[in-house]
């Protein structure tokens, strides 16, 4: 290897040689005026106006949208647009070397493209890339093995995917034939600056597509706020927002955070949703000789823990028991006949007496309506007795929290007659669903004191796949229950959801197991957006333990199921974060706008150009979304003193060749972000200090982007084009201490301690 000294005297000469041959056009940035932040041996920084750059460049524009959104809605999906057919001309089978890039988001007018303020819409991220006629874009899971490998390679895409290039012929030149770009890529896009000082630039062969995903959320007020810009009025918010809604620090959208709403279901794997050790009855095979993972092993959990845990006992008299036989279940069991149910605790351990069904579950419950149900293995039948107000229809739908779930449901109409449907979506075309062969066959149909009674039977195997099956294994079963306001079957007057619990029949015993909580940060699950059923998953192990990271030390909510509430994992395409009882304002209000980008661009030169490699990995939770929440000061702290830190340590590129650290852009969001910083962690030197730059402080220059509460982060750059400019660091085997620091006036949700970092190699090329 070269020594730095050496590369970087060499960096210098071919500098000065091609910025000799180069002219410089003259324009303005798209953007208007940017700041550098800088680096601490630094003496000059980089130009920041485009037509000032070091060489001769030029740009093209290309645009992604439309983009239309509803107020409270994320948008969060992806495009691919064509670049100008000159540019793909000019550059087939050539490489090119991208230098900068610039972005907005605009209204396209006849007077020309307009800005759209950040209040009415705010970007909460994005990430683009240009690619070749030979890459295709691949959607894959967020762990995919074939994306093991790819590094920081793709495109973040809605429901926890990847877009990810795939070449299908790599370029002979061995330049790469996509390249992806999400740098200072949030909130603080449009006046960050986004640029590499020469000879550094990211490289792609035989570009012809500009593909992105970006992901806005809607904040526009309709009713207060106009289209161009002025004073942000917030708007209805969910009741986990966060944000003043008052007052003179009311100037950002709650919505931006992405606060839970009860549009949304968390789903966490082994039902154990606290952080207590839980009960649950349980039946096995005897002949698998199976039994509790874990027992119960003591009487005061077997009956007092377990019946004020057990949702199933909280309404029937129970008895207790202590015993030590051959003929109870080891540990805890519980047999339920009518209303009363025997909880037994037997200290024998090596009982071989054995939890079962036998072949039959039974079990009621009284909602809306009273549902009974008998499951018999010996017969394969099913007798379902369902009672509800005789001058009205009424149903119940199987296996179903919602109608969304278009489950199995019987209904009792018209003085008695019974229908079986596959219902619809409330919201749908056919919220009716779809009328089912007949299966069921009715046994009785009474009325007594305006309740009606219909028995039914039916095999327990379902006569389709849309009539639900019922077994003698399962102990709790969902269940959707309505009454209408006739007898004809139509709209609901009244719907809920309940919960049907089943126990063994002829008062054979159901073990009680205990269900522990795993330790905070080790639970798992699914995020659910009720109105559509999407689910989205949560994994555990989301926050790494001290010194990668501070939050799950300091048990930060990010870090675990069971305490999220709020960020990016309830932020999803076409989800609405306002909750699930209140209205949708303004539906027939949409936003329409674009993306526009600018490419900064030269051509490739081999002895000259040396390509971008990124690295982005976060200290906060979940790898490269690196979100955590900021817990609001505690009362009476004086609002200077309102500051929360994390830190963590880093190993961008742990081994291998030598590569140096050329740019630093920053991700956080307004209106906390303070400062984040850079160091090495073995010398203690500072690397990179950034502070954002506040809307509304003068310090921003085109007022349509001086936004009060709102960001830009001036990056860090490393260089020699300019004298003065701090030499790139080797950072090949440094492990970097990063530290975010921000402001908890106010708590948030989804805040972001992102550091996005390029290296190159010291010699050019790829």
């Amino acid at each position: 290897c070269y020594s730095l000294r050496r590369n970087m005297a060499r960096i210098v000469a071919v500098v000065a040689a091609f910025m000799a041959a180069a002219t410089v056009s003259a324009f303005e940035n798209m953007n208007g005026e940017y700041k550098i932040t800088p680096t601490p041996k630094a003496t000059a920084t980089f130009p920041t106006n485009f037509s000032e750059f070091p060489g001769k460049i030029e740009y093209f524009e290309v645009y992604h949208g439309p983009i239309t959104s509803y107020y409270s809605q994320v948008f969060w999906t992806s495009f691919t647009s064509p670049i100008p057919q000159e540019i793909v001309d000019r550059f087939k089978d050539k490489a090119m070397a991208i230098v900068g890039v610039e972005m907005d988001q605009v209204r396209k007018t006849p007077e020309g493209d307009v800005p759209v303020p950040i209040t009415l819409t705010y970007n909460h991220h994005h990430d683009v890339g240009l690619s070749g006629e030979s890459v295709e874009m691949q959607e894959m899971s967020h762990d995919d093995p074939r994306t093991k490998d790819i590094g920081n390679n793709y495109i973040r895409l809605s429901g926890n995917k990847k877009w990810v290039p795939v070449d299908k012929k790599p370029a002979p030149n061995g330049i790469p034939n996509s390249c992806i770009f999400s740098d200072g890529n949030g909130g603080e896009y449009r006046k960050s600056f986004h640029a590499y000082s020469p000879p550094y630039a990211m490289l792609v062969n035989s570009p012809s597509k500009f593909s992105g995903s970006p992901m806005q959320i809607d904040t526009w007020n309709r009713d207060e706020m106009n289209l161009t810009g002025g004073k942000f009025v917030p708007g209805p918010v969910p009741k986990h927002n966060l944000a003043p809604l008052s007052g003179p620090d009311a100037i950002y959208a709650g919505l931006l955070e992405c606060p839970l709403t009860t549009r949304i279901q968390k789903l966490v794997d082994g039902g154990n949703d606290g952080f207590n050790d839980t009960f649950t009855p349980e039946i096995f095979d005897c002949e698998s000789n199976k039994m509790c993972s874990q027992f119960v092993t003591s009487s005061t959990d077997c009956f007092t823990t377990a019946k004020n845990t057990i949702p199933a006992l909280q309404n029937l008299t129970v008895n207790t028991k202590t015993t030590s036989d051959n003929l109870t279940p080891p540990g805890c069991s519980v047999s339920v006949s009518g209303s009363t149910a025997n909880i037994v605790f037997n200290t024998n351990n090596k009982s071989t007496a054995c939890c079962s069904s036998h072949g039959a579950l039974a079990g009621s419950q009284q909602s809306l309506v009273t549902l009974k149900v008998n499951n018999s293995a010996s017969l394969s039948m099913t007798t379902i007795t369902i009672s509800g107000p005789s001058d009205v229809w009424f149903g119940v739908g199987f296996n179903a929290t919602q109608m969304l779930d278009a489950p199995y449901t019987i209904v009792i109409h018209d003085a008695g007659e019974v229908s079986e449907r596959k219902l619809g979506s409330h919201d749908g075309s056919n919220p009716a669903g779809t009328l089912l062969q007949a299966s069921v066959k009715v046994v009785s149909n009474t009325v007594s004191n305006g309740i009606r009674t219909v028995v039914l039977t039916r095999p327990m195997k379902g006569l389709t796949k849309d009539h639900f099956t019922f077994d003698t294994e399962t102990l709790s079963l969902d269940f959707i229950n309505a009454v209408g306001s006739s007898q004809v079957f139509g709209y609901h007057k009244a719907k809920t959801a309940s919960i049907l619990n089943l126990w063994p029949a002829n008062n054979a015993p159901a073990c009680i197991c205990t269900q522990p909580a795993a330790a905070f940060g080790s639970a798992s699950g699914f995020i659910k957006y009720l109105p559509t059923g999407q689910t989205v998953g949560f994994p555990a192990g989301r926050c790494p333990p001290q010194p990668r990271g501070d939050l799950l030390a300091q048990r930060n909510p990010t870090c675990d199921i069971r305490a999220y509430v709020g960020g990016l994992s309830t932020c999803h395409h076409g989800w609405y974060l306002l909750d699930a009882e209140q209205e949708l304002p303004w539906q027939g209000q949409n936003l329409t706008y674009y993306k526009k980008f600018r490419i900064y661009f030269q051509e490739y030169n081999e002895s000259y150009h040396h390509g971008i490699h990124r690295s982005d990995w976060g200290i906060g939770a979940d790898g490269d979304h690196a979100e955590y929440d900021v817990p609001k000061c505690a009362p009476g702290t004086p609002t200077s003193e309102c500051t929360h830190l994390i830190t963590g340590t880093w190993t961008p590129i742990p081994s291998g060749e030598d590569m140096y650290l050329v740019a630093a852009h920053f991700h956080c969001h307004a209106p906390t972000c303070l400062r984040v910083e850079l160091w090495n962690n073995k010398t203690g030197e500072l690397l990179c200090r950034q502070e954002p730059v506040y809307g509304g402080t003068g310090q921003i220059d085109k007022p349509e982007y001086d936004e009060p509460g709102y960001i830009a982060v001036p990056p860090c750059l490393w260089g020699t084009s300019v004298p003065g400019m701090e030499a790139p660091p080797m950072v090949t085997g440094m492990t970097i201490t990063v530290t975010a620091l921000t402001n908890n006036t106010y708590g948030h949700h989804g805040e972001m301690a992102l550091p996005e970092l390029s290296f190159a190699k010291a010699t050019p090329g790829p």
